[in-house]
């Protein structure tokens, strides 16, 4: 076939736009700009769920009345994420040594009520360590700098 175009009135010479799908219905043309807009929108919602799911070794799951419930896999570790700490109640052997971590971007702090043991301030992002007491019983935490963030270590 030939370069040559040939142009009816019925067709636009122009190809690909939705204008052009629907030139002689702006009706359809407005309704296929928002499907268009629907799939895309879908399409990036579904993209952001994935990579929310992927995007960190701690997961964060709801229990249903708006408390977050944090878990990770690395043992004497506590994570802190969503101004809460995870797990909430760990259990250690005496003098063990574990492991913060602040997911958040603000600084938190694990700090015992009794103050037997204190991490400082940990920065966004950051992590410090504290070493369990040596002697055996439970110890509740909170985070000096919010203290309605609380734990409990328990040695055994």
């Amino acid at each position: 076939m030939s370069g040559v175009r040939v142009h009816s009135p019925d067709r636009s010479d122009q190809v690909g736009s939705l204008e052009t799908a629907f030139a002689g219905n702006p009706a359809r043309a407005a309704a296929g700009r928002w499907r268009v807009l629907a799939i895309l929108l879908a399409t990036l919602i579904a993209a952001l769920g994935v990579a929310v799911s992927h995007g960190s070794a701690a997961a964060s799951t709801s229990t249903g009345d708006d408390t977050a419930v944090i878990s990770t896999n690395a043992p004497n570790t506590v994570v802190i994420k969503n101004f809460g700490f995870g797990p909430a109640t760990m259990t250690v052997a005496p003098g063990t040594k574990i492991t913060v971590l602040n997911q958040d971007r603000a600084p938190h702090t694990v700090t015992a009520v009794n103050k037997t043991f204190d991490t400082g301030t940990i920065a966004g992002g950051q992590r410090g360590e504290i070493t369990a007491p040596t002697t055996p019983g439970t110890y509740p935490y909170i985070c000096t700098l919010h203290p309605s963030m609380t734990g409990t270590l328990i040695v055994k």
